[in-house]
């Protein structure tokens, strides 16, 4: 289990020194909140919710978590995103 949030912590760790992942986020408590809500989700799944629900539920609630612009959306764009290409319009990432 160690292992299981270590990973990710260091993934999102190293996303935020790229600008990709605001950096007033802990990447721990990210990374334990991720493996939190995909176990939820695995359950959900066995209990007969919809693997498509889920799926689209699941990158909702991660755009919001990272704070990542969803349809074209700036208004959610991190403040240190560097210009990451994915909001600023005419400019590819």
């Amino acid at each position: 289990m160690k292992n299981g949030i270590e990973t990710p912590e260091r993934m999102i760790a190293e996303q935020q020194k790229e600008g990709l992942v605001s950096s007033e986020m802990d990447p721990r408590t990210l990374a334990v909140a991720c493996v939190s809500m995909f176990n939820r989700m695995r359950r959900l799944l066995l209990l007969g919710v919809g693997r498509e629900e889920l799926r689209s539920r699941w990158i909702e609630i991660i755009c919001v978590l990272f704070g990542v612009p969803r349809n074209g959306d700036t208004s959610e764009c991190p403040k240190d995103c560097a210009e990451c290409g994915m909001c600023t319009p005419g400019k590819q990432a």
